[in-house]
């Protein structure tokens, strides 16, 4: 007579529900399963700026915000402006921290940015990738920009600290909202 044995889960996926459980527990806001849509069209247009030297010059990023890679960004009708801001950053120690955030700005005073994100790595060189989507930007010319500064973790900042960030690039994909269509 042959018994019939359930099926155990793999020690794989035994792990990743373990990390999934774990990550939902520690980040309750992570929203495993919240998802919010927003239908568009294909992307009308890209703009990419780079930077293959230091991004913010020969002054390293200090406690004023740096506007790095400003790039000129035309809207021709309603869309959604997907930006997505690439670098390597060194220079700044274990108790400061490197924050940045992604900005759009235009005529009649309008400007939008992202949250703050901040990286705390000290003097070790890393890369990372920040991306925000601005909604419902209306037709017109844009400047949009990732903006740096450097901020205190644990102890006070002296005003010789700084950051250097390398080898940037900004990425900006403009998808036109596509208008609501009548159902048959």
């Amino acid at each position: 007579m042959r018994r019939h044995s359930t099926p155990r889960p793999s020690a794989a996926v035994a792990v990743v529900v373990a990390v999934v459980a774990v990550l939902a527990v520690m980040f309750p806001g992570l929203g495993f399963g919240d998802t919010t849509t927003s239908h568009g069209r294909v992307p009308s247009d890209v703009f990419m700026s780079t930077d293959p030297g230091v991004c913010n010059g020969d002054d390293p990023v200090r406690t004023e915000p740096a506007s790095l890679l400003p790039t000129a960004v035309t809207v021709s009708g309603e869309s959604h402006v997907v930006v997505y801001f690439t670098s390597t950053w060194s220079g700044f120690r274990t108790d400061t921290e490197l924050v940045l955030r992604l900005e759009i700005s235009g005529g009649n005073e309008f400007f939008e940015s992202s949250p703050d994100w901040s990286s705390s790595p000290g003097s070790v060189h890393l890369t990372g990738t920040v991306m925000w989507t601005f909604e419902d930007i209306q037709p017109g010319n844009y400047t949009v920009d990732a903006a740096a500064f450097l901020a205190a973790s644990a102890a006070a900042l002296n005003g010789n600290e700084g950051v250097n960030l390398q080898s940037c690039a900004l990425t900006v994909f403009v998808t036109p909202v596509t208008p609501p269509q009548p159902i048959p």
